[in-house]
């Protein structure tokens, strides 16, 4: 069979060689010439298309050029010359030629598909159009759907060359119906890659799932497009689609190796052993690849993350196992033996590979978890020896250094964690550290450090410490450095610093005789207050009042009382009022001053006022010299109904204390004295002191405190003074007071835009009181029964103070106030409402 396909072949080159020899003897052995007239060159034009047939372009270049000399054959061989050009591949010397034979019009449609194929195999698709429109019928037609085709790859590589998005979308959508018979897969797959880098998803899925559906046998092309489905499609959906290829029936080897490369691909690119689906996707790998060493990493290191550390010692087991030096699959094997609590394994494990590798921080890290779990565990001791022996291996790191100090203050040795946490301050200016900085320094009682700190921490200009310092003073009670510490809306002392107008109204209503003891006393004070420094503010007041003690009877028994019929009035109503001032600091040791004068426009002159004290949060001491307001006649003094004399305004010059003492919380005792000598114009002296021991409790909750407890009081006066005739001063002095009872006090805490504050007190008391003469003086004129008589009393008493204020807007807050007192000498009560106009806004109240 082989030999007869060899002989057919001899033959017939022997033939092709014999016949072009004949036309060649044919054409010498002519004796025309050309300058025969006879001769038109028709024969040589006939010869070169012989030649031309057979393939002999050269020798019919030749004879066509010879023909080109004679008149009448020029065209024709000029025909031929062109077609010789095209076929030997001289495009320009074809054309010229054309240029000719269309100048003259010969063989129009010839002449013009001749051109219009130069062109298309120049892939001068713009030219060959311009010509294709002088063709006429089902030529032009033909032409037109190869241009086309042969146009339509030139036309996208174009428009993915200039990021034409647009016109590679109409591109592929016109010549659609190759894509539909699987006409030229390559470009509409380089059409489809550029859409997809375009954004133009929807239209590159388009594309390549047409590819897919199209030519199912073009296996190069199916390999690119799943390759190239990821971008477009979910994980699961491009899988579903490579699984879905995998079912057809005779697949080629290679493919179908390809297309499980593909899915191992996509599933690598996928796998992160942060995500949630990464154990999904590593048991997908593992079963098709059950060695696969990235899908046992990610598993195990994905079991790690999530605390499953027998799943994760499983797959780190396995990968030590396939692959024992590497150090990744050491590391993260030790790392689980930590979270295992093996640790003696773990140490074992790096010993044996420290020569390989630097297991150094992997060590420190097995202390540092130590160190961790251990804190965790409040084993502060264990947690420190950990951390110290992880900063000996690795130099230590912030973190360290802060377990480290955390660690010793958790032990109670705050001095040692103080300079710890200095210096993870130094590198690490955080709030966090800076606030148990403060908190060691007021543990340690260096109250001078913590200030000196606080300062330092305002110097760094960052608000967060800012915000921190403020809240560090309001805490201590300073609440006027703390605004000028910190001025953030978001605070409680939220322009605390600023100025303050306080306008109140309130009746006062005491019991007792009429015209006498008894009285009615309206005031309205207005006060202004304003901050001279961080720490200190003044408040400036006055207060209008007036005082009223009903009618008195017609011979009051008053003043230098004689039995006349015709006595002055007895002062009953006064308008009067009073100026202060007053000078507040703050800080561990604060103090005030205030200075005033007794009621102005009285019957006596007014005399300076006093009221100073200093103290701390445990102790406080306190200096005055106050007006005595139970009755008119101690309060401003009253004229003598029966006389010129003037006598009263009372006043009490002495000294208080208090300790408070917190033997553990939340129980408290408060240990109160104090000592006073009462003196007026034309009256007794007097002194007194008084005494009061209370033991309580005090339970906080966020929003409130409440206080509760048992009270005993004891007061003592030298002399009786609570008459109205001349030289006693008309206020409550008994011999003997004592009393006991419970007591409560409610308050709602600080930094709402409200404020309650609550008290309630009651008991058992006893009062006694010693007879007194009529007239203390001896000198005074005696009428009738010369002896007041003491009495004694004993009863239930009780005391009840309420007061509260609500932010109204950001620039008024409104309240009122309500207390009673039951004395054994009298009852009184006082109701207000008060006003406070804020010159900066306030969202938030805080009560001194």
């Amino acid at each position: 069979m082989k030999s007869i396909k060899t002989l057919l072949v001899f033959i017939a080159v022997v033939v092709l060689s014999c016949h072009n020899q004949a036309i060649a003897e044919d054409v010498t052995a002519d004796n025309v010439t050309a300058g025969d007239e006879k001769n038109d060159g028709s024969y040589f034009a006939y010869k070169g298309w012989q030649y031309y047939q057979i393939g002999n372009y050269k020798q019919a270049v030749d004879l066509f050029k010879y023909a080109q000399t004679f008149k009448k054959s020029v065209l024709e061989a000029t025909l031929g010359l062109a077609r010789c050009y095209v076929k030997l591949g001289k495009a320009e010397l074809a054309l010229s030629n054309y240029d000719i034979l269309l100048d003259k019009r010969y063989k129009l449609q010839d002449v013009v598909s001749d051109i219009v194929w130069v062109m298309i195999a120049q892939k001068d698709f713009v030219k060959a159009e311009l010509y294709l429109n002088m063709l006429e019928g089902k030529d032009r037609q033909k032409v037109q759907e190869i241009i086309d085709k042969e146009f339509f790859p030139e036309q996208v590589k174009e428009a993915v060359k200039a990021g034409n998005v647009t016109e590679l979308l109409n591109l592929t959508q016109t010549h659609r119906h190759y894509l539909m018979k699987c006409e030229l897969p390559g470009t509409f797959f380089d059409a489809g890659e550029f859409l997809s880098k375009s954004s133009k998803k929807t239209e590159s899925l388009e594309i390549f799932q047409r590819l897919l559906k199209s030519c199912p046998k073009e296996w190069g092309i199916r390999k690119g497009v799943f390759y190239s489905l990821k971008p477009l499609m979910s994980l699961t959906d491009e899988l579903a689609t490579i699984e879905a290829e995998e079912k057809r029936d005779r697949l080629p080897e290679d493919y179908a190796k390809t297309l499980v490369e593909i899915k191992l691909t996509l599933l690598h690119d996928e796998l992160n052993d942060d995500k949630e689906n990464t154990e999904s996707i590593a048991k997908k790998i593992l079963s098709i690849n059950p060695d696969d060493v990235a899908a046992i990493s990610a598993l195990a290191w994905h079991a790690y993350h999530t605390e499953k550390y027998d799943k994760a010692y499983e797959g780190f087991s396995k990968l030590h196992a396939i692959e024992p030096n590497d150090t990744d699959y050491v590391s993260g094997l030790i790392y689980t033996l930590v979270k295992l609590k093996w640790t003696d394994e773990a140490l074992a494990l790096i010993e044996k590979y420290e020569a390989a590798a630097d297991f150094k921080d992997i060590k420190a890290g097995i202390y540092k978890e130590n160190a961790s779990q251990a804190f965790d565990a409040q084993n502060y001791k264990e947690a420190e020896q950990y951390t110290l022996k992880s900063i000996e291996i690795s130099g230590g790191d912030d973190n360290d250094t802060t377990l480290l100090a955390w660690s010793i203050y958790k032990q109670g040795r705050v001095s040692d964690a103080l300079p710890v946490f200095l210096s993870v301050f130094e590198t690490k200016k955080d709030p966090a550290t800076a606030q148990v900085i403060l908190s060691a320094y007021n543990d340690s009682g260096d109250i001078k450090k913590a200030e000196s700190f606080a300062n330092t921490l305002l110097t760094l200009n960052d608000e967060k410490l800012k915000k921190l310092t403020g809240d560090y003073f309001f805490d201590k009670g300073e609440t006027m450095r703390a605004a000028y510490s910190y001025c953030g809306a978001d605070s409680c002392y939220y322009n605390y610093e600023k100025p303050v107008l306080s306008l109140s109204s309130s009746i006062r209503v005491k019991s007792g005789d009429s015209g006498l003891s008894r009285l009615w006393e309206y005031s309205i004070p207005v006060s202004y207050s304003f901050t001279i420094a961080p720490d200190k503010k003044i408040t400036a007041s006055f207060t209008d009042q007036h005082l009223f003690s009903g009618t008195a009877p017609p011979l009051p028994f008053t003043g230098t009382y004689r039995n006349v019929l015709n006595p002055v009035s007895l002062i009953t109503s006064a308008y009067v009022y009073t100026p202060e001032v007053k000078l507040e600091k703050e800080g561990e040791l604060h103090y005030a001053i205030k200075l005033g004068t007794t009621p102005f426009n009285g019957p006596i002159d007014p005399t300076i006022t006093l009221d100073a004290g200093i103290g701390t949060a445990h102790w406080n001491i306190n200096l005055h010299r106050m007006p005595i307001a139970e009755s008119i006649l101690s309060y401003i003094g009253l004229k003598d109904p029966y006389g010129t004399d003037k006598w009263g305004r009372v006043v009490k010059t002495g000294a208080e204390g208090e300790l408070v003492i917190t033997p553990f919380k939340p129980f408290w005792i408060s240990i109160k004295g104090g000592f006073d000598s009462y003196n007026g114009i034309g009256v007794i002296e007097n002194s007194a002191y008084h005494a009061n021991v209370s033991l309580g409790a005090t339970f906080m909750t966020d929003a409130t405190s409440f206080s509760t407890g048992i009270a005993l009081t004891d007061s003592h006066f030298n002399s009786n003074s609570g008459f109205y005739t001349h030289g006693y001063g008309g206020y409550y002095s008994p011999n003997i007071y004592y009393s006991v009872g419970p007591f409560a006090h409610f308050q709602v805490n600080q930094c709402r835009d409200y404020f309650i504050d609550a008290q309630f007190s009651a008991g058992y008391f006893n009062s006694q009181s010693d007879d007194a003469p009529m007239f203390p003086y001896p000198e005074d004129f005696h009428v009738g029964g010369n002896t007041y008589e003491g009495s004694t009393v004993k009863g239930i008493g009780y005391y009840i103070n309420v007061h509260g204020l609500k932010l109204i807007t950001k620039y008024l807050a409104a309240g009122g106030t309500f207390e009673m007192n039951k004395s054994p000498d009298y009852t009184e009560w006082i109701a207000g409402l008060n006003l406070r106009l804020y010159f900066s806004p306030r969202s938030k109240l805080i009560e001194k």
